[in-house]
């Protein structure tokens, strides 16, 4: 069997600092040294410039609005405007390990003993290590419970079946700390577990609960629109030396509801348990994460900052992401969070660390795994890793994840799901489990797989020269590219066997403001088909029962729509979008490329969207092929199925792709003559290189996270042996026209291994006397195509030029 090397999370520490202190400019003696001093201003001068890139390709801050009236301190109200008044430096991430992987949370990152946490004291330093790095990198840093917490109840009122008691709580230097919270009391005799939340009065957050006999606590430290205002706006003031955020704020007030809570004898303080939705689910985790009295915390639908991991929430996944949330909600988060824009991996803290603090109370994490912020993927990873710390407690039962499909509101009947697992927690009822896994990819799975299946993998095509070499000696295009392609079919795996589809070629356009059609979920959950003005749209049925979008514009006939024909047309494959496929952005884009007189077909790859669910237990079922070869033999059958539509035109089909679909657009094209020309934007850097997995995922990439490509796992040790490179998928596309664009400041795909790729294949369009053809564009930036609309546009233009269009 393949050999496993296991990622460990890296002891950070101390490592860097934000400033730097005097005594930086001094050896152990105390003596000033030129050298140190040369390496100071060196550092600075690295910040510095980081800064002013990141001022150049970041979006600016979003003004105030609507559910943003919260300030960041005391007078910025931008990350810009922070920037500027604190004089502060994005860290120098040259100096900060790259850990592209989740951090272990079972291996030390204290840098105090290294190795495995092995007992409850090493926990417990781990814990204490990840609540001061969390506070410095994320929140910002939390005043201490205050000693002199006072409650005053203003009103007592009945209400229904509750009574209901307004309650100021006075606290901190002078008592001008306040907050207001309500106390809805159920009848009957106590003591009642207790339901802390931030959510207004009206919702099922508050109803439910009390439904099920539990005190319920509004705490109005919020929105403003939510409770009339925000109590914790003014804390910022009060405690000046302490920088915490909106939502450690917010955070910071459920524990304080808890000091009082625990002292009134109609509330069992062993059952405390706190929850909310969207935002008030980051903050309700927080809270949790740094308060043990909390039994049991119900974070719904959080998204990235709760259960969905900031590694995993990049331009890449189309989710949240971390530039996203410090651009739209800037005073939720610390401002120095930005600074890890692009450079995700260089947090020496994540969320799946966060989840890990509630260990071993109760936690239940839950996720829309149709909703457009979302990732199934992402929160299972952080999921698994928290999992191994509930199990190393003793308490492995009392994390649980739960999964639905629909958008990011919550509904009462999934609400009583929650309270179902928290009356479990408690005691008060048989503890229901909840593990849903959507995705479910795990690599065992293919090993596993491996094991029952009857053939073991097949090595690969015998390679006693590279196709470059080949070439070089003169060998015929036509044996290198056999030769090639059977190299690549082998990393692909196996095709299963599979019936031709019979073919209509014939589609039924509609307006694309009609009504959407249904599949196995709504296809309403996934946004689509795209709901626009200005196109039409036809659903393509190919493959396996697959279906597709195409969307043409039209034209207007004597009052009625008329379609355009003949059009050269795009298939738009999107990056990891797990959660909604190729939906979420795509409508400018698709009505940009109609507008250019472009068909644009959008489907979803394997995994994603519509087909979220058909990753689960893939290998299973087809232990010899592999997901990507999947993508490919799913992309072969829909040009097959659109071959001969009045629609397209079939010496005109174009691939275009982003991330994952700029992997599967390659090893489409390089396998398939049918496409004329690709697009590939931040989607690949070399297989072979020894130093990916330092600084990038590297081979796990295709293997341990995403299961792309699992006979990689082989090489993991010797990857300079792997069969196939990009510069070899590349050479097989020539001298059809190829556009790749690699961002220099992708973390996921070094620009310089692009650019090796790039230049070798070159040979390829050389000998096929139309260098020309192959085109490397590296912009300024992040990885990132779905919302990078000058990238877009260079795309639609390199279309245009291919159709001898201006």
């Amino acid at each position: 069997m393949v050999s496993r090397r296991r990622f460990i999370g890296y002891g950070f520490g101390s490592l860097v600092g934000l400033h730097l202190d005097s005594g930086s400019l001094f050896g152990d003696t105390g003596v000033w040294s030129p050298l140190l001093l040369g390496q100071a201003d060196s550092e600075l001068e690295r910040r510095r410039e980081y800064l002013a890139l990141l001022q150049r390709v970041l979006r600016p801050s979003a003004p105030p609005g609507e559910g943003r009236e919260g300030r960041i301190n005391g007078s910025a109200d931008s990350w810009e405007e922070w920037v500027e008044q604190s004089g502060e430096l994005p860290p120098d991430f040259s100096q900060m390990p790259s850990q592209p992987l989740l951090p272990d949370p079972l291996q030390d990152l204290t840098g105090l003993k290294g190795g495995p946490i092995e007992t409850l004291q090493d926990w417990d330093r781990q814990k204490a290590w990840i609540r001061e790095e969390y506070q410095k990198w994320v929140i910002g840093r939390l005043p201490p419970a205050p000693d002199n917490l006072e409650a005053e109840i203003i009103e007592t009122r009945p209400h229904g079946e509750a009574t209901i008691h307004e309650v100021v709580l006075r606290f901190g230097p002078e008592m001008q700390g306040t907050l207001r919270i309500d106390i809805h009391v159920p009848k009957g005799r106590g003591p009642f577990p207790a339901f802390v939340t931030p959510q207004n009065r009206g919702t099922d957050w508050v109803r439910i609960p009390f439904r099920r006999g539990y005190v319920v606590c509004i705490v109005k430290a919020a929105d403003p629109i939510r409770h009339q205002g925000d109590d914790s706006d003014a804390w910022i003031e009060l405690y000046p030396d302490y920088d915490f955020s909106g939502l450690a704020r917010w955070a910071w007030a459920v524990m304080r509801a808890v000091d009082h809570l625990v002292t009134l004898p109609y509330v069992n303080s062993d059952q405390i348990a706190t929850g909310g939705n969207s935002r008030y689910a980051k903050s309700t985790l927080i809270a949790a994460a740094f308060d043990e009295r909390i039994g049991a915390a119900l974070p719904s639908r959080g998204n990235c900052g709760c259960g969905i991991p900031w590694r995993f929430a990049t331009g890449m996944f189309v989710n949240e992401s971390l530039e996203e949330l410090t651009r739209l909600n800037r005073f939720w988060f610390h401002p120095r969070l930005r600074f890890f824009t692009g450079r995700e991996d260089r947090l020496p803290v994540d969320q799946n660390l966060l989840v890990s603090l509630v260990a071993p109370r109760g936690l239940l994490l839950s996720h829309a795994f149709t909703e457009h912020q979302g990732n199934p993927w992402a929160i299972e990873r952080s999921y698994r890793s928290a999992k191994r710390v509930y199990e190393f407690l003793g308490a492995g039962e009392k994390l649980g994840l739960i999964q639905r499909p629909g958008e990011h509101t919550v509904a009462g009947p999934v609400l009583e799901f929650y309270m179902d697992f928290c009356d479990g927690i408690f005691g008060r009822a048989p503890l229901r489990e909840h593990h849903d896994l959507i995705n479910g990819f795990e690599f065992q799975q293919w090993e596993d797989a491996q094991e029952r299946s009857a053939s073991s993998i097949p090595a690969p095509p015998l390679q006693r020269r590279s196709w470059l070499q080949d070439l070089e000696s003169g060998v015929p295009w036509a044996t290198i590219k056999t030769r090639s392609r059977r190299r690549i079919q082998w990393l692909l795996g196996e095709t299963p066997p599979a019936l031709r589809r019979p073919l209509d070629n014939w589609v039924n356009f509609r307006s694309g403001t009609s009504r959407r059609r249904s599949i196995v979920y709504p296809r309403t959950l996934f946004q689509r088909p795209i709901r626009s003005r200005v196109m039409g749209v036809a659903t393509l049925n190919f493959g396996d029962r697959l279906q597709g979008d195409l969307y043409l514009a039209s034209k207007r006939e004597d009052g009625f729509p008329k379609w355009y024909r003949d059009l050269p047309t795009v298939i738009w494959l999107h990056p990891y979008a797990y959660a909604i496929g190729y939906s979420r952005y795509s409508q400018w884009a698709f009505e940009q490329l109609t507008a250019r007189r472009f068909g644009v077909i959008g489907l979803d790859l394997i995994g994603s969207g519509t087909r979220v669910e058909a990753i689960k237990g893939f290998y299973d079922r087809y232990p010899d092929h592999s997901l990507l070869g999947r993508m490919v033999t799913d992309l072969r059958a829909l040009i097959t199925a659109i071959h001969g539509l009045r629609e397209v035109k079939n010496d005109s089909i174009y691939v275009v792709g982003s991330g994952l679909g700029a992997k599967a657009a390659l090893f489409h094209a390089a396998m398939d003559d049918r496409v004329r020309g690709v697009a590939a934007v931040s989607g690949f850097g070399s297989l072979r290189d020894p130093d990916a997995s330092e600084s990038t995922e590297g081979l796990s990439h295709y293997t341990d996270l995403h299961g792309l490509l699992p006979r990689l796992a082989r090489y993991e040790d010797r990857p300079e042996d792997i069969p196939v490179d990009y510069d070899e998928v590349l050479a097989m596309i020539a001298p059809r026209p190829t556009l790749v664009i690699a961002p220099e400041q992708d973390r996921y795909h070094r620009v310089d291994s692009v650019r090796a790729l790039v230049d070798r294949s070159r040979s390829a369009f050389a000998f096929h006397k139309v260098p020309e053809k192959l085109t490397l564009e590296t912009p300024e930036g992040f990885n990132g195509f779905e919302t990078e609309r000058d990238r877009q546009l260079r795309v639609f233009d390199w279309l245009l030029e291919q159709e001898g269009r201006e």
